[in-house]
């Protein structure tokens, strides 16, 4: 714990010197799940295989030193040898998943699952199946709750991965007080109390004195940062600026959406367009359209296309529908073309793009008859 604290502090005393500290150390802390390509999970299921069948290989020797320490000595097992291998593995393994879901997701998973499964089981056999059910559910349930929330990936896994631990330790609690009536009424206190506190905290709250809208950055001040070249400031220009109103905006964010190189910038900036719903976004917002990202920055650029009344926003769903590596996003993707056209057309994001062929053809014929409209 104290190095996992310093060693965090250290690297956020390096990232504030960088220009795009701010999203370097996003990136650090939860990761970007859902931006992983295949080939590096395929590369990390290799990886983390083969460390795996090492320690299944090896097992009784782990086991060994970590349960009867002062035994295996006895049988004459190097005891600091397989310290080393042991937790070289794991660094390896801890360093590959930092990089790829951050830190807070590899800390949780460290460390719950196993809290969760030491309360239930007693078997060694026991702790790992139960750790990796209650890992397997938990980022299940935070996956599909980010994915329909629109929530950060990585925080929503953690933060389910909370909400298990509080209800197993509230029910180990409630199963194993000598009277459990008294331990209900315990809990009972406890969540009322803590509602309470809130509820106070929220109501002495300070409040923000008159002059505080005065320090707000005009708008000259956003579209100078939108101009620059740091990331970390366009970012801060483009959130300000989506929900603001000027006619100088639009064309400003253009300019960022032709000239950005950061999927994260494009996001940012294709989400303010949404937000302004001008027609003068539209060419922008169909260059970005033809750009090789991934599915769901695709998405997003469909919805800004539809939100300015581009119908060619259409077209840009039908081309993730058509992506068998799109995954979750043609289930969003098949979602809005239907609820905007108002029908049916059969298409199971469940199965393949050869699967849902006729669908397919039934929504290339729509959207031929739509386009011809114009």
């Amino acid at each position: 714990g104290i190095i996992y604290a310093a060693a965090s502090a250290a690297a956020i005393l390096i990232l504030s010197k960088s220009v795009t500290g701010g999203e370097e150390l996003k990136h650090m802390l939860v990761g970007d799940v859902l931006l992983v390509s295949l080939s590096t999970v395929a590369n990390m299921a290799l990886l983390y295989g083969t460390i795996g069948l090492f320690h299944v290989i090896f097992r009784k020797k782990f086991l060994a030193i970590s349960l009867d320490p002062e035994g295996a000595e006895a049988s004459g097992i190097n005891i600091r040898l397989w310290d080393i291998l042991f937790y070289m593995s794991f660094g390896v393994v801890i360093t590959k998943s930092v990089a790829i879901v951050g830190v807070l997701l590899v800390f949780s998973y460290l460390v719950v699952p196993a809290v969760i499964a030491q309360m239930w089981r007693e078997t060694v056999r026991g702790r790992l199946l139960l750790g990796w059910l209650v890992a397997i559910l938990a980022s299940t349930a935070g996956i599909v709750w980010s994915f329909y929330s629109d929530y950060p990936t990585g925080p929503a896994v953690v933060v389910m991965l909370g909400i298990f631990l509080v209800f197993s330790s509230i029910t180990y609690y409630i199963l194993h007080a000598p009277v459990r009536l008294r331990a209900v009424v315990n809990v009972t206190a406890m969540v009322l109390f803590g509602a309470a506190v809130m509820g106070g905290l929220a109501h002495f709250k300070k409040k923000e004195p008159a002059t505080a809208a005065a320090k707000v950055a005009p708008i000259d001040l956003l579209l100078n940062e939108i101009a620059g070249n740091e990331e970390s400031r366009q970012l801060d220009g483009v959130t300000h600026l989506g929900d603001m109103h000027d006619s100088r905006i639009v064309p400003a964010l253009n300019n960022l959406l032709a000239r950005t190189k950061s999927e994260q910038v494009v996001e940012a900036t294709v989400e303010a367009l949404s937000k302004q719903k001008d027609p003068r976004a539209i060419p922008a917002l169909r260059h970005a359209a033809e750009a090789d990202y991934d599915p769901f920055l695709k998405l997003s650029i469909a919805r800004a296309q539809l939100a300015t009344g581009d119908r060619e926003g259409y077209a840009t769903l039908i081309k993730i529908l058509r992506n068998d590596e799109a995954g979750f996003a043609r289930n969003q993707a098949i979602e809005l073309l239907e609820s905007k056209s108002g029908q049916k057309f059969g298409y199971d994001p469940g199965q393949t793009v050869a699967q849902n062929a006729a669908a397919l053809r039934r929504i290339e014929e729509w959207w031929a008859r739509e386009r011809s409209r114009k």
